[in-house]
């Protein structure tokens, strides 16, 4: 299983996607803060998360809802001071997105009829609201297989680029709602 995050600006353009490893936190388990001096600030930016229930390459947008076998909410985990560090050096940052755990999420069995997912999806919480278009799943469902192929378990995690950042503290508890009765809790430790 591997996760990739996706970054859409308000048109829904693609922005930029990233590898992010090869887990989610596991379920029930917190996300140790490592030990940094108080200026260093991890945050979680609240994403909807798409689960890849069948192995396919280049799907077309089309078909994209056949690949789908689960859909959820989680949170992207990022070192902030190390992304901005390393990002105004001009150097890749993907040690700031891509450390170990840092994704996490609930995700639910979904299949989908010919129609496809809904629309629109609304992610909320800690006093946020993104929505995630079914337009955004299928992009990202088929630029993930035009450039490998995507294999069963694979997760997509997909935000907007104005999804508010929710800065991370020792002993705190975080609630991310999809929809009515779905929603994942970050307990930070």
């Amino acid at each position: 299983m591997k996760i990739f995050q996706f970054v859409f600006d308000e048109a829904e353009h693609l922005l930029y996607y990233y590898y992010k490893g090869e887990a989610l936190i596991r379920k029930g388990y917190p996300f140790f803060l490592p030990k940094v001096n108080p200026q260093e600030e991890y945050v979680a930016y609240p994403s909807l998360l798409v689960r890849i229930g069948r192995t396919g390459r280049e799907v077309a947008a089309r078909f994209a809802h056949r690949y789908i076998n689960g859909i959820g909410v989680g949170v992207d985990l990022v070192h902030l001071n190390r992304w901005h560090d390393l990002q105004s050096a001009g150097l890749p940052w993907e040690e700031a997105v891509a450390f170990e755990y840092a994704s996490a999420g609930n995700l639910y069995d979904e299949v989908f009829d010919d129609e496809g997912p809904l629309p629109n999806y609304s992610v909320e919480g800690m006093g946020m609201s993104s929505v995630i278009t079914e337009s955004m799943m299928r992009q990202a469902v088929e630029r993930m297989s035009r450039l490998n192929i995507i294999h069963v378990g694979d997760i997509l995690s997909i935000r907007t680029l104005s999804t508010s950042a929710i800065p991370l503290q020792v002993e705190n508890n975080y609630i991310i709602n999809l929809t009515s009765d779905r929603n994942y809790t970050l307990r930070v430790k």
